[in-house]
């Protein structure tokens, strides 16, 4: 087998995606024991860094949607001491659920920038291009419309509007929702589960995800005493199961319980 066969398949371990894509920490509230574990989004910023600029703008993208959700890999700060660059990189390639691009005059003149936007090509990976200067995008990638808005919301919501329908942003959804952390956020995620629903890109919940979502209701306060939960949840559920079940929030007990 070649090196440059063998050199593709740094494919990640379990205990590699840990090290790599690190949690961000929240900026609020966080439920306690939560038993829905938290999914992050893992978004591969790629750029060329021809700058101090370029790199400080990568990192502060790294840590401002860190308070969105998104776990990102910037080369600089996501890989330790001690690691070889490139099989740390290419972990990160085969396990990204999108691609930041921070397209510069110069992004093109590096070898690994291209190299990483042909790798996501490769997985069916989404690209979102943030134009950071004049220069245009080139070949394939170049197809894609790209965005001048710096701000983290945007690019967040870009990034949803690309990764919207897959199981990745059902399980972040659905992590989100279960680790809710004031009432507002309750409801506000709660409708983006609704939303999901009624796009039919949510359907057929697995037992593990119906009982995520009903020990969170039961466990975590920002959702028990949510009257836009308490009311709509147990009808939600038993629409989406994969199995029929019967369940009614009990307000006498606060509790979603499930009829025999």
């Amino acid at each position: 087998m070649s090196n440059a066969v063998k050199k593709l398949q740094c494919r990640p371990s379990a205990e590699d995606i840990k090290r790599i894509w690190v949690a961000p920490t929240p900026n609020r509230w966080e439920p306690q024991k939560p038993k829905t574990p938290r999914v992050h989004l893992r978004v591969f910023i790629s750029y060329h860094r021809s700058t101090k600029q370029h790199s400080d703008i990568a990192e502060k993208l790294k840590e401002e949607m860190g308070l969105l959700g998104v776990s990102s890999f910037v080369d600089k700060s996501s890989i330790e001491p001690g690691r070889r660059w490139s099989q740390e990189t290419e972990r990160a390639l085969w396990s990204m659920d999108a691609m930041l691009a921070l397209v510069t005059n110069r992004y093109h003149e590096r070898p690994w920038t291209n190299q990483e936007i042909g790798f996501a090509y490769g997985r069916s990976v989404p690209i979102l291009g943030l134009m950071l200067e004049e220069a245009a995008p080139k070949g394939l990638f170049g197809e894609l419309q790209a965005t001048d808005n710096r701000d983290p919301n945007s690019i967040f919501d870009s990034l949803k509007n690309l990764l919207i329908g897959t199981s990745r942003w059902n399980e972040f959804a659905i992590s989100q929702f279960c680790n809710a952390g004031s009432f507002d956020e309750a409801r506000s995620l709660f409708q983006d589960l609704e939303t999901l629903n009624d796009l039919k890109h949510l359907k057929d919940l697995t037992n593990e995800q119906v009982n995520s979502i009903k020990d969170a209701v039961n466990e975590n306060d920002q959702l028990t005493y949510c009257g836009k939960v308490q009311a709509d949840i147990a009808d939600f559920l038993m629409r989406l199961s994969s199995a029929r079940i019967n369940l009614t929030f009990d307000e006498g007990k606060n509790k979603l319980v499930q009829i025999d």
